[in-house]
């Protein structure tokens, strides 16, 4: 009775996925460099500032910026509750860190900088209510030679109960080449 309690339980975390997917959120913050064709925006602040969190995402910006910090660069002291290290200002310092969703930003990062060609919007949310609603896009000038290359929600599930915990959205937009 045990194992096959065991046994289902593993089975449905590969389908009902219980970890939220950082390692993508982080690895395309990554990709937004100054010299790069990508621009990445992001609304994490519920996961990013949640003590549980910050261990996690912290650790996932460590591998995609092949940063290898010691314990006292990785977090402030010992004792609970996790505060972010030097290792977190390094990742931040290596890339460019947009840490909200601006339709102002967006538009103004278009407008001085014509080698970006993607840009991508990440945010999260208990409810799948968006801080930064669909019309934006075309507010920010990501219209016309524009088009919304992917648009995903990512569930996390609660590992004990297997209900919603949480909806984490992404949106690409990739410009097209002028023809």
């Amino acid at each position: 009775m045990i194992c096959s309690y065991n046994l289902v339980n593993g089975l449905a975390r590969e389908y009902a996925s219980t970890e939220v997917p950082l390692d993508r959120v982080v690895a395309d913050i990554y990709r937004s460099h100054p010299h790069s064709d990508t621009r990445t925006y992001f609304e994490m602040h519920e996961l990013f500032d949640n003590t549980l969190y910050r261990p996690l995402a912290l650790y996932n910006a460590c591998i995609v910026a092949r940063l290898q910090p010691i314990p006292a660069e990785f977090r402030v002291g010992s004792s609970w509750p996790f505060e972010y290290g030097v290792a977190a200002t390094q990742f931040k310092s290596r890339c460019i860190y947009n840490s909200s969703i601006s339709t102002e930003q967006i538009r103004d990062d278009l407008a001085a900088n014509p080698e970006i060609s993607r840009v991508i919007v990440w945010e999260v949310s208990r409810l799948g209510m968006w801080s930064w609603p669909d019309d934006e896009a075309a507010k920010a000038g990501l219209t016309g030679r524009w088009a919304l290359k992917s648009d995903e929600q990512i569930v996390s599930h609660w590992n004990w109960t297997w209900r919603s915990d949480w909806i984490l959205r992404r949106r690409e937009f990739q410009r097209n080449p002028a023809g």
